[in-house]
């Protein structure tokens, strides 16, 4: 069978997450505040996103005619039972993703955590997380979380990357090659957008990228991340973050909205 193109791909989500939202009533689907529910082409994953208990473990993929939200957290807690005496793998990115996404859930979709962590306060929607792109010779581009930046009545799409290893290469090649994709595919994005939140939508062709990873030694001392300049030369914006979620955590942007 054929590999679907960028384009059909991205129209498959769209359809997945205009049918969640009408089934659940919410711009960002989710059963609570734990229990996202991410839009695929086929469904949807029903998603832990507790920072502290098995971030962004998939418990189940379901679909059906209507969302049965006592049925689906009987089974989400059946899930944990089963599996909290099993070895997990908590990445630290994986807690924080998961702690943006709850923030985002309890928010309405507005990603108020992270605004917070930057000087000018930027009014963030999240979109959606963990796409991954087929191309049709089978290479992939992935994307951790694309969120949009509102600036005035137009959208800026974000490419956001978490990581709590330090790999600026890997991560900005990583940002740059979903900016290029999303901006080749602005008009299905903004369906998507519009899908996912029963709103208007008009989204720049500008796409900002963002990395989130640890703060350096130099920052805990006062100076700047050694790695600034060079993420500024790429384009792209720095976010850094101190303690781990729901443990006293402390975000901060260490560099400004690239131009």
């Amino acid at each position: 069978m054929p590999i679907p193109t960028v384009p059909q791909q991205i129209q498959a989500i769209t359809a997945s997450a205009r049918h969640l939202r009408e089934l659940t009533g919410r711009t960002l689907p989710a059963l609570d505040a734990d229990l996202y529910l991410r839009p695929v082409p086929d469904g949807c994953t029903v998603l832990s996103v507790n920072p502290s208990r098995r971030p962004q473990q998939g418990l189940m993929r379901r679909w059906g005619p209507r969302v049965n939200v006592e049925a689906w957290r009987e089974l989400r807690n059946e899930s944990f039972a089963e599996r909290d005496n099993q070895p997990t793998r908590v990445t630290p990115e994986k807690a924080m993703q998961s702690l943006l996404i709850r923030d985002a859930i309890t928010n309405q979709g507005w990603m108020k955590l992270l605004s917070a962590a930057c000087p000018e306060q930027p009014r963030l929607r999240f979109l959606a997380d963990e796409f991954a792109f087929r191309a049709s010779d089978g290479e992939k581009t992935v994307c951790d979380i694309v969120a949009v930046r509102w600036q005035d009545d137009v959208g800026i799409p974000i490419v956001i990357e978490l990581k709590s290893a330090r790999h600026l290469r890997r991560l900005t090649e990583q940002v740059c090659k979903m900016a290029t994709l999303i901006a080749g595919n602005l008009e299905d994005f903004r369906l998507l957008a519009e899908a996912s939140w029963g709103v208007p939508v008009q989204l720049a062709p500008k796409i900002e990228r963002w990395i989130i990873w640890p703060s350096s030694a130099a920052e805990r001392h006062g100076d700047l991340d050694p790695k600034v300049n060079k993420c500024r030369a790429d384009g792209v914006r720095l976010v850094t973050y101190d303690g781990a979620p729901g443990e006293g955590l402390n975000m901060q942007a260490a560099s400004q909205i690239c131009d």
